[in-house]
């Protein structure tokens, strides 16, 4: 696990997350007229429903902040993992390290999540919100498509990372245009049958839907499965070796 991160980074990130949330749980309150004070000074909402209008930012940022942190929490170790000259360690890279690297993904963004916890339990009642609870689940298969995507690019633009994480956020985006078509297929002139074919498709690619409705799970196996075959294929051919 220290390839991700030291027990030093682990113990501060922890320390700051817990600082944090302690200061947000101290400085907020809500009021029986469903007023919000911060620390002190009142801040003006123009939302009846204040309990479903927090929980609904509160999942955008869960859905945002957690997949980003499972992303850039591994993909540079893996790809150094990755680009070594045996197969059976870029193999190793694949099976081992891309769960290593989601467990410490999945623990950087869960201690990350609990000001976010503090937020939600101050503002509407109960720290675990169904709709935060979501956001947060659909964050970590995002992250993981994400870390996914990255990875694989990386091995096809061996010359570049950053060029390849950044085309991994552009088939994000590619992924929710597939998907927009394939819903709204006949509205936009296509057939029924292109609309299915392009709605399954759009499961390949790293997208979600509403971060409170949470992760299609009937996806994941190809979310998942697709890019993981693919990156397989491609770790049989070694990458650019380093130079002297």
């Amino acid at each position: 696990m220290d390839r991700f991160g030291s027990s030093r980074l682990r113990i501060v990130w922890t320390l700051l997350a817990l600082l944090l949330a302690g200061v947000l749980l101290g400085g907020l309150s809500r009021s029986a007229d469903n007023a919000v004070t911060a620390f002190g000074s009142p801040i003006p909402l123009a939302t009846e429903d204040l309990t479903a209008y927090t929980a609904d930012n509160l999942a955008r940022v869960a859905y945002t902040m957690v997949s980003a942190i499972i992303l850039f929490a591994g993909f540079f170790p893996m790809c150094e993992w990755m680009a070594s000259g045996q197969a059976k360690d870029r193999y190793a890279a694949l099976f081992i390290g891309l769960g290593q690297a989601f467990l410490h993904g999945l623990f950087l963004s869960q201690v990350a999540m609990f000001p976010v916890w503090a937020v939600c339990a101050k503002l509407t009642g109960s720290p675990f919100h169904q709709s935060v609870l979501n956001g947060d689940l659909s964050g970590l298969v995002l992250g993981l498509q994400l870390l996914l995507w990255a990875t694989l690019l990386a091995r096809l633009i061996k010359s570049n990372r950053g060029l390849a994480l950044m085309l991994a956020f552009v088939m994000q985006g590619l992924g929710e245009l597939v998907a927009y078509v394939g819903q709204f297929a006949p509205m936009l002139g296509f057939s029924e049958g292109t609309g299915t074919i392009l709605t399954y498709a759009s499961h390949f690619f790293p997208v979600q839907g509403l971060p409170a409705d949470g992760p299609s799970w009937a996806s994941l196996p190809l979310a998942i499965g697709g890019p993981m075959l693919l990156l397989a294929l491609l770790l049989a051919f070694p990458g650019k070796g380093k130079k002297g």
